[in-house]
């Protein structure tokens, strides 16, 4: 299963998006939205090639196993 995860301006444009990841869930269950991380996340991708994801909603625990990617290594 795949989400996307996206960080864009307040217009609608999709030209306009700053950046885009999709990150490949090892559960099927999980669906992750951008609401969800922290946007600290978003800016360290220019900076940091391997950011620390952490999320806002204190009910959701982002672990290593549910997300397939660069991120976790």
């Amino acid at each position: 299963m795949l989400s996307g995860l996206e960080s864009k301006s307040v217009t609608n444009d999709k030209s306009s998006f700053k950046y885009a990841l999709v990150v490949e869930e090892k559960d099927p269950n999980l669906n992750i939205e951008k609401w969800m991380i922290d946007g600290n996340f978003w800016d360290s991708l220019n900076n940091n090639p391997l950011p620390v994801i952490e999320d806002n909603d204190g009910e959701l625990e982002l672990e290593a196993w549910m997300i397939q990617g660069k991120y976790w290594k």
